[in-house]
């Protein structure tokens, strides 16, 4: 409970909480007392990493808040932020000249840093008045329009890129009362979409699904998140420049409901219910790993009238039990008891893997089957292998916010980050870097070789990299500064050996780095070799290492490489563009299911 309770107050994004963390910071007496509590906190109890380092530093409180005033999807540019957050060492208070968008990412800051701000023009000039600006018109001409002697200084911002997403949100058509999903599709009318899913939001395909919920929200979709459990912090999902909230509709958690002993058959109505009184028009699946979800749940919810679509993130529904089976090929034949990684997560006894894979035909083939939804062309590939001609499939890839996943200057975001080195960075990163689907001893000795190099850095993020040494690890990461460590970076590297997609390969691209990854599962439909990035073959050390030494070499072709993927991830990678093809693929084949 002691570390839940400290966990909400260092992770809240609440201004008024934020600014009481500001302001411990600035008092060294407060700072020292409070590390002297976290201190004895950490005798009993182990602390995550990412929440000791929200107690390390105060410039960790201005990564957060700038990253958050990013969001707002003004013309506001990191610049911009950057130099209004400087305001706090000189006092005073601001006048804010700007649209509803812009005044958002300014008062973002301000509250943060405990800047007072005018909303009216008192009859007497407030000594040290700023002028936050985003007109053109000239200082005598602004002075003018708002009335004013001559402020303290006036501090021009704005009058760039504002979100595409700030005004893409359809008003709902009204609701059809007797129409199926595909006449409602077909009207732009608004549904309701549940995820079921194993653990909400949390790791990487809990951000994949987030994402999906994005672009449905975007559609102006109702959008509810069924998990097994989530984490307790749970955020809704947020999307650069939108403020729109009413068609998301919350986490609700299922472990709680159902004991161990619960009945199968009972538990599969149980949900089917949830389901029927939320009105669900539409579910789709992700995670089903470790969790007591039956397959048959799906065949239920079909059955029950609800089009229910299965979302890839892995191959887990075409085996046994494993997600990623590598070079072994009885997925296609007949998963067994012979099966040569039983004891791995997701872990099966021997005795059930047979008829576990036998249950997957009963419901993704046949008259009631349930489509397959695969995250790139080779998961697509993987079930055709399966199962042929007989699942309804179909590919809809994984996307991003790529106003959020965006190039930042290299100079400010490695001052931000708290990175000194000049010489080129090399990034490397996974969830977990001892991970052996992420390359583990691939990683390792892929970073030993660069690590002990004279001409580049080494940045590091992930569970476990701040044991290692390097320029800067940054742990375990919130994706809202990922951007500005990618960023920092001037090449991206992972080691994975097995990935069905590679959707940190897409946070790189997305950010402007030039990418280099082994040749594995879906990393193509991601990074295009010789144009994005190098697709380097079988992993290996030597390949991948020379891969970086032309990049090295040829800082234009780096250049070049980064901006065909920012470029690509725009045009391909979007949450519009994913929005879309569910849509497609709703039409196409979850109207196939409605009875």
């Amino acid at each position: 409970m002691l570390l839940h309770r400290l966990n909400q107050l260092l992770s809240s994004t609440d201004p008024r909480i934020v600014r009481i963390r500001a302001a411990v910071w600035e008092n060294s007496a407060l700072r020292e007392s409070a590390r002297f509590v976290v201190r004895l906190v950490r005798k009993g109890l182990n602390l995550p990493h990412e929440i000791r380092m929200l107690l390390a530093s105060r410039e960790h409180v201005k990564l957060m808040t700038l990253a958050a005033a990013r969001l707002r999807g003004g013309s506001l540019s990191l610049e911009d932020l950057d130099a209004i957050w400087a305001l706090k060492r000189f006092g005073g208070q601001v006048l804010i000249d700007a649209e509803t968008r812009e005044q958002a990412q300014v008062i973002e800051i301000l509250n943060v840093l405990g800047v007072a701000r005018l909303t009216l023009m008192p009859s007497a000039l407030p000594k040290g008045l700023y002028v936050i600006s985003t007109a053109h018109d000239t200082d005598g001409e602004l002075v003018a329009r708002l009335g004013i002697g001559a402020p303290r200084a006036i501090l021009r911002v704005g009058h760039g890129h504002r979100s595409v997403y700030a005004d893409v949100v359809p008003a709902a058509a009204p609701r059809g009362e007797q129409a199926g999903l595909a006449e409602r599709l077909e009207r732009n009318e608004r549904i309701h979409v549940v995820l079921l899913n194993d653990i909400g939001f949390l790791y990487g395909a809990g951000t994949a699904l987030k994402r999906q919920a994005m672009s449905f929200l975007l559609k102006g979709w109702d959008v509810t998140s069924l998990a097994w459990t989530i984490d307790s912090e749970a955020q809704p999902p947020v999307i650069t420049g939108v403020d729109r909230k009413d068609n998301w509709k919350g986490f609700h958690r299922l472990v709680r409901r159902y004991p161990q002993t619960m009945a199968e058959d009972l538990m599969i109505a149980d949900i089917v219910q949830e389901l029927l009184l939320r009105k669900a028009d539409v579910v789709v699946t992700g995670n089903l790993h470790g969790v007591p979800y039956p397959l048959q749940l799906l065949t239920q919810i079909r059955r029950a009238g609800i089009p229910v679509m299965t979302y890839m993130h892995d191959v887990y529904l075409l085996t046994g039990r494993c997600a990623q089976p590598l070079d072994c090929g009885k997925f296609r034949t007949g998963c067994d008891a012979q099966c040569p990684t039983p004891t791995e997560h997701p872990a099966l006894p021997p005795e059930k893997i047979a008829p576990a894979w036998a249950k997957r035909a009963e419901v993704f083939t046949g008259p009631e089957r349930v489509p397959l939804i695969a995250n790139s062309h080779w998961t697509l590939g993987m079930v055709e292998q399966r199962f042929g001609a007989e699942a309804d499939k179909a590919v809809v890839h994984l996307a991003l916010d790529h106003e959020r996943f965006a190039p930042l200057p290299q100079a400010l975001a490695r001052r931000l980050v708290g990175v000194k080195d000049e010489r080129p960075l090399v990034l490397m990163g996974a969830a977990d870097i001892k991970d052996k689907w992420k390359g583990g001893a691939l990683f390792h000795e892929v970073y030993t070789a660069l690590q002990a190099r004279d001409d580049v850095g080494v940045l590091l993020f992930g569970r476990l990299s701040e044991s290692l040494e390097s320029v800067k690890s940054f742990g375990l990461v919130d994706e809202s500064v990922l951007p500005m460590i990618l960023s920092a970076a001037d090449i991206f590297v992972s080691t994975t050996i097995a990935d069905s997609f590679g959707q940190t390969l897409l946070e790189a691209s997305s950010c402007g780095l030039p990418v280099v990854v082994p040749d594995v599962g879906g990393v193509k439909d991601v990074v295009v070799d010789g144009e994005t990035g190098f697709v380097t073959g079988p992993p290996s050390a030597a390949s991948i290492l020379a891969a970086i030494d032309r990049l090295l070499a040829d800082p234009e072709l780096r250049q070049r490489l980064g901006a065909n993927g920012r470029r690509r991830a725009v045009e391909h990678y979007s949450l519009t563009v994913q929005a879309e093809a569910w849509v497609d693929c709703l039409k196409t084949l979850a109207c196939r299911t409605e009875t």
